[in-house]
Parts: C-alpha cells; sequence; structure tokens
C-alpha cells in the first residue's frame, strides 16, 4: 500500500510541475489516457498549454472542444 500511495504522490507532483501560475476562471487539465486517466499537467490558457505541445492556442481549443486526443494519447479537458 505504501508503494502505491507514493507513485501516486509522485505523479501529483509531477502534474504539479507542470502547472502554469496565472489565475483565471478556467483550465486546461491533460490527462494521459494510456496511463490510466493520470493528470499530467495542468494550464490556465490554451496558449500556454499548446506551447507545451508545440502547437498554438487554436489548434488547443479546437482540440478541446472536439476532444480530441493529442498524439492519440492526451485527453484535454477545460474545467470551470
Amino acid at each position: 500500500m505504501t508503494i502505491f500511495l507514493s507513485d501516486n504522490y509522485k505523479d501529483l507532483l509531477r502534474a504539479i510541475f507542470n502547472v502554469d501560475e496565472k489565475e483565471t476562471k478556467s483550465v486546461i487539465c491533460v490527462y494521459d489516457t494510456k496511463d490510466y486517466e493520470k493528470l499530467v499537467a495542468i494550464f490556465s490558457s490554451s496558449s500556454t498549454c499548446g506551447e507545451f505541445f508545440n502547437t498554438n492556442r487554436k489548434v488547443i481549443d479546437c482540440d478541446v472542444c472536439r476532444k480530441k486526443l493529442k498524439y492519440g494519447r492526451f485527453r484535454l479537458e477545460r474545467v470551470k
């Protein structure tokens, strides 16, 4: 049980380190669908999420709206 908790703790720390620190009314959460829907990163804007995926804001907004997986793996979700 301790190993399971420590793995979850490490995963949470990885997601926290991938958070940009701007305050906003909504965020974009990135989940890894091939690793049990693990939270990978949280972004306050489409632009910063686009920088993470080396693309632009419009592509990110389109992927969120259409519920398209990035690279066939990452699910993007806007949370208010």
